[in-house]
């Protein structure tokens, strides 16, 4: 019996630590983080992009994006922590030295990062430029996008020599 749950433990160690990282991130938003984790994390770098992309103001003001005759709501799940945590959880039950786990992690989540910025700044070009898309790219190829990104890369990681240390997986 022992043998035949071998070749579950990777799956089973993932969900298990994308549960505990989600509820941690559930815990901290709900606790007095959100403002860190939408407004200053995720709106305030979206609106710099976006001014200097469309060309005029957009400004962060809590979690909302303003411009002149546009302004949305960055609400819980805009902020790509999802991906990032699947990343994250994928990258920790990986084979691997830690401080490759780590160096992944950190350039994953900074990856993942940027393309929900700019996944941002589309969604806000779309709701000023073609109204008619804002609802499929942000319920629909937004997630897809940042899901799909962080598995590439899972992808990548995992394939690529390690690199530090003296290149032994544990």
């Amino acid at each position: 019996m022992k043998d035949k749950l071998r070749p579950l433990l990777p799956a089973i160690g993932f969900l298990a630590i994308f549960l505990v990282l989600d509820l941690g991130y559930l815990w901290a938003r709900d606790n007095g983080f959100k403002p860190l984790l939408i407004d200053t994390l995720t709106v305030g770098p979206s609106a710099g992009l976006l001014s200097l992309l469309m060309g005029t103001p957009v400004t962060a003001q809590g979690h909302l994006l303003v411009a002149e005759g546009a302004r949305i709501s960055v609400l819980n799940g805009c902020d790509g922590i999802e991906a990032m945590l699947m990343l994250v959880a994928a990258i920790l039950v990986a084979r691997g030295a830690w401080l490759v786990k780590l160096t992944g992690v950190f350039f994953g989540v900074l990856l993942l990062w940027g393309l929900n910025q700019l996944r941002i700044a589309t969604l806000f070009a779309s709701y000023l430029h073609a109204p008619q898309w804002f609802e499929s790219i942000h319920g629909l190829v937004g997630p897809v996008v940042m899901v799909a990104a962080a598995a590439l890369f899972f992808l990548w990681w995992s394939r690529r020599p390690q690199g530090l240390g003296d290149g032994a997986r544990t």
